[in-house]
């Protein structure tokens, strides 16, 4: 993460199969359904390296960048979301 003695934020996008995808084509990304990722802002290290923890592999994205897959992960229901809910209604049925 660079910039990180500055106050200027960082975009980072947390994933493995994320970043593969990402480094064909930023398009390949947005119309993967069945993978875990997440994009994420940060302004000071320690948040950063908290997160960092969770992840295996990650990169620094450009802010545009980040927007679109933010915009995109808001309007479709994530991976995990539908197996969470499928999971309750067998419980409860």
């Amino acid at each position: 993460m660079k910039n990180c003695s500055e106050k200027s934020p960082s975009y980072v996008l947390f994933g493995k199969r994320a970043l593969s995808l990402y480094a064909v084509s930023l398009q390949h990304l947005l119309n993967a359904t069945n993978i875990n990722y997440k994009v994420a802002v940060f302004t000071d290290i320690k948040t950063f390296e908290k997160e960092k923890e969770k992840w295996i592999e990650y990169t620094e994205i450009d802010y545009h960048i980040y927007l679109k897959i933010k915009d995109h992960l808001k309007k479709r229901p994530t991976f995990l979301k539908k197996v969470k809910n499928k999971f309750l209604l067998g419980i409860f049925s």
